[in-house]
C-alpha cells in the first residue's frame, strides 16, 4: 500500500500557482519526485527517512526539498528615442522531493500520522515555490516599461542585472523563510499545537533548501 498524494497536492499547488502569477505570467513548471519509506512503527519512521532520503547536502540529510529553477529574458523594443523593454519572458520550473509511505500491510494509525506529518512538511516546500513566484512577479513588476536612451543590448544588461539583484534578494528571504520555521519543524510544531494537545511525540519532518 502507497500513501502519496500527488494529484491532489499538484491541483492545489496549481490552483496556488495560478492565484500569485496572474500578474507576472511566467511559465510555471511543477514535478513531484518521491522516495519511499516503509517503516513498521511511527517511531522508525526517522530512521527510514534519513536512510532512505535522496537530499543529501554538506553531510546532512532532509526530508523535503525544492528545486527552484528561474530564467528571465528581457524582450526589448528598439525606437527613435532609444530602447524599452516591452515584456520579460519568464521560465520556471519547481520539483518538490518529498516521502512517500509504502507499507506491506495496513497501519490506519501510522498511515494517518504520517499523513500529517507529510501535509506540513508539503507545506513548507510549497513556502518555497510561492517565493520564488514571487521573486519572477517582482522581475516582470520592475523591468517591464523600463527605458533607455542608449542601445537595447545597453539596456538589456542593464535589466539582466537589476533581475539578477532581485533574484538575490528573494535568496535572501528564503533562508529567512527557513530560519523562522526552521526547515519546517517549526511550521510542524505549530500546526500539531493547533490542532489538538500532544500525547505522543511525533516525527518532525525537515526540509532545506
Amino acid at each position: 500500500m502507497k500513501l502519496k498524494r500527488p494529484l491532489n497536492q499538484f491541483l492545489a499547488s496549481t490552483a496556488m500557482l495560478a492565484a500569485v502569477s496572474l500578474q507576472a505570467q511566467p511559465e510555471v513548471r511543477v514535478d513531484y519526485r518521491f522516495y519511499t519509506v516503509s517503516p513498521q512503527t511511527y517511531e522508525d519512521l526517522k530512521t527510514e527517512l534519513d536512510a532512505n532520503s535522496p537530499i543529501r547536502m554538506g553531510g546532512r540529510v532532509a526530508h523535503g526539498h525544492t528545486r527552484i529553477n528561474l530564467q528571465w529574458r528581457p524582450i526589448m523594443i528598439p525606437s527613435s528615442s532609444g530602447c524599452t523593454v516591452s515584456r520579460i519572458d519568464a521560465d520556471l520550473g519547481l520539483r518538490y522531493t518529498l516521502p512517500q509511505l509504502e507499507l506491506t500491510h495496513p497501519n490506519e494509525e501510522l498511515s494517518a500520522r504520517f499523513a500529517q506529518s507529510y501535509d506540513i512538511l508539503h507545506a513548507h516546500e510549497i513556502g518555497h515555490g510561492n517565493l520564488a513566484i514571487e521573486a519572477a512577479r517582482e522581475i516582470d513588476r520592475q523591468l517591464v516599461g523600463m527605458g533607455h536612451s542608449g542601445s537595447c543590448a545597453e539596456l538589456e544588461q542593464q535589466a539582466i542585472a537589476i533581475a539578477g539583484e532581485i533574484y538575490k534578494h528573494y535568496k535572501e528571504k528564503e533562508l529567512e523563510y527557513d530560519r523562522i520555521t526552521d526547515h519546517g519543524r517549526n511550521q510542524h510544531a505549530q500546526a500539531e499545537a493547533n490542532a489538538h494537545s500532544k500525547t505522543h511525540t511525533d516525527v518532525p519532518l525537515h526540509a532545506f533548501n
